[in-house]
């Protein structure tokens, strides 16, 4: 958490939120209230499928299910981004994702695939995030995994660090800072099904 400290915010851990007041104020499970300069609620959203119920398209468990292609149930229709649960032809299984720039992919390959091209979803997803002047990257199919290894990449506080994540022995994501080499690796070691042994 020092990094988040250090631009003014403060984490607490292991409560839930259990009332916000005017003008902020949170009340938090521990029994105690806070007055934060922001309160941001990230409160989510479901996609609105009931619609589709006899169209032809296919949905599960709220998702447009749609192959490698972007193609859906109902012929001529494609779909992307977080509506779909999509088939990833690298992965090898469908997958559900909602960072943004998958969804710009998504969308540029169901748009070309929708006029003729014959494109498949095959990216890794996802993600950068920026906490003050520090990046974190993330790449992973984010289905699971059952082991992390952490390596860092030098002994001050500001070293890079890369985040290794497996599931059955094989290599399904990586989290990293200040480790461009190892974000670039990590779609192949996942494609390749690298064990984890081997990185």
């Amino acid at each position: 958490y020092g990094w988040l400290a250090e631009e003014g915010v403060t984490v607490i851990p292991d409560v839930r939120v259990t009332g916000v007041g005017a003008p902020r104020e949170v009340h938090l499970s521990d029994g105690t209230t806070h007055s934060p300069d922001l309160v941001l609620a990230a409160v989510g959203v479901s996609p609105a499928t009931g619609f589709l119920d006899g169209s032809g398209i296919e949905v599960a468990d709220g998702f447009v299910v749609v192959d490698e292609r972007l193609r859906t149930t109902a012929a001529g229709v494609w779909a992307a981004g977080d509506l779909v649960r999509a088939h990833n032809a690298t992965a090898g299984r469908a997958l559900h994702v909602e960072h943004w720039g998958d969804a710009l992919t998504m969308g540029g390959i169901a748009g070309r695939n929708a006029a003729g091209g014959e494109e498949t979803w095959g990216s890794a997803p996802g993600f950068w995030s920026e906490i003050g002047d520090r990046t974190l990257k993330h790449s992973a199919w984010g289905d699971g995994f059952d082991e992390v290894r952490v390596v860092e990449h030098g002994d001050d506080d500001e070293a890079g660090v890369t985040v290794w994540y497996a599931l059955d022995g094989a290599v399904v994501g990586a989290l990293t800072y200040e480790a461009d080499q190892d974000y670039q690796r990590a779609e192949g070691l996942m494609a390749e099904r690298t064990p984890i042994d081997d990185v």
